[in-house]
């Protein structure tokens, strides 16, 4: 298992995630499975590595249910999401766009591309 120890405020705790194995993050008592991500995009397998962070902010993200991308925050609060739990939601990103909120969110316009 891959593992974050710790969250660390200057890069959010970004790391590479190969989606050959789960990734562990033991500062939330977190795992995140590669099946997950699979059954949303089918287009992904275990060959690709995807980067997971944290809310850094400025991110944006399109929702199945929008018609164009709004502020993550747009989307917490509308999740109910508290403001204290936010940092802690991992985002998982192929390249540089945000296709997943872990546990919440799945990209409209990254699950049938690749």
């Amino acid at each position: 298992l891959e593992c974050i120890e710790a969250l660390d405020q200057e890069n959010a705790g970004a790391v590479d995630w190969p989606l050959d194995a789960p990734l562990r993050i033991d500062a939330l008592g977190l795992t995140l499975e590669p099946q997950a991500i699979f059954s949303h995009f089918s287009w992904l397998s275990e060959t690709y590595s995807l980067r997971v962070r944290f809310r850094q902010g400025g991110e944006r993200f399109q929702s199945r249910n929008d018609p164009f991308s709004r502020p993550l925050k747009y989307h917490f609060q509308k999740w109910g999401i508290p403001s204290w739990k936010r940092n802690q939601i991992p985002l998982v990103y192929h390249e540089d766009a945000l296709i997943l909120i872990y546990g919440y969110g799945v990209s409209a316009p990254m699950q049938g591309s690749g």
